[in-house]
């Protein structure tokens, strides 16, 4: 089975886990021992307030952009992004929004998610904060998917305990994704295909934060068809890529 990871990283990290790589190499040895074929990912620079724009050579890597709002990086500017997407082939843009960073209040960034969301750009959404549980706030949510309705959104990073408002979310919204590395509950990703189809679930790793063949034999191990697991493996990232408008 193929997979396509859509949640990895590789660079500088100020405080390092056991295992990471700083290259793009290395990064795709580490991707052979762990079975994963295709990856999307971010240079790790970006979260640490160094954003300019870094896309990446390997061509079984697939650049991200690391989005900060209202910095004072031209590439990032709102006249600027479009071209700053095109001209480095970035295949989504991360944001990390959390307490002590940035919400989703929408002006901060309302004329620069109308551009990816032209796009057709997938939206890598990382609620997570660092140190605590992952909690899905339904209304903000709500209000953000509501404002881009044709933005593919993927929420990266997740919880077991968030079904409680990802459900309805999914329910009205048709543009939101899941991908698996944290989404660890008993039968959760089985009984989200059961509600929604396996079209909205798109494998992850976390690497370097978690093992890649832990993630890989989630989805290996899963009761479901062999149609499902191609679509989470790799075919629902493979379909959003596909979809993408760069001019």
């Amino acid at each position: 089975m193929v997979f396509f990871d859509c949640n990895c990283r590789f660079g500088f990290e100020t405080v390092p886990p056991a295992e990471f790589c700083r290259t793009e190499a290395e990064l795709v040895k580490e991707m052979d021992f762990n079975g994963i074929d295709k990856a999307m990912a971010v240079y790790s620079e970006g979260f640490y307030d160094r954003p300019s724009p870094r896309t990446v050579s390997q061509e079984r890597l697939y650049p991200v952009l690391n989005y900060f709002p209202c910095r004072n990086v031209e590439e990032l500017q709102d006249q600027n992004l479009r071209h700053t997407i095109t001209a480095g082939n970035f295949k989504a843009l991360w944001f990390s929004c959390h307490p002590g960073r940035y919400g989703l209040s929408a002006e901060l960034f309302e004329a620069c998610f109308h551009i990816i969301e032209d796009m057709h750009l997938p939206l890598l959404l990382d609620l997570n904060r660092p140190g605590t549980d992952y909690l899905l706030d339904y209304e903000p949510m709500n209000r953000f998917l509501s404002m881009y309705p044709g933005l593919p959104v993927i929420l990266m990073n997740t919880s077991y305990r968030i079904d409680i408002s990802l459900y309805p979310l999914m329910e009205r919204h048709s543009n939101l994704h899941i991908e698996t590395s944290g989404y660890q509950g008993f039968r959760a990703i089985e009984a989200l295909t059961a509600r929604f189809g396996s079209r909205r679930i798109l494998f992850g790793s976390r690497y370097p934060f978690l093992y890649p063949a832990a993630s890989r034999f989630r989805v290996e191990s899963a009761d479901l068809s062999d149609k499902d697991k191609e679509n989470i493996a790799h075919k629902n990232m493979e379909n959003l890529l596909e979809a993408i408008v760069y001019e």
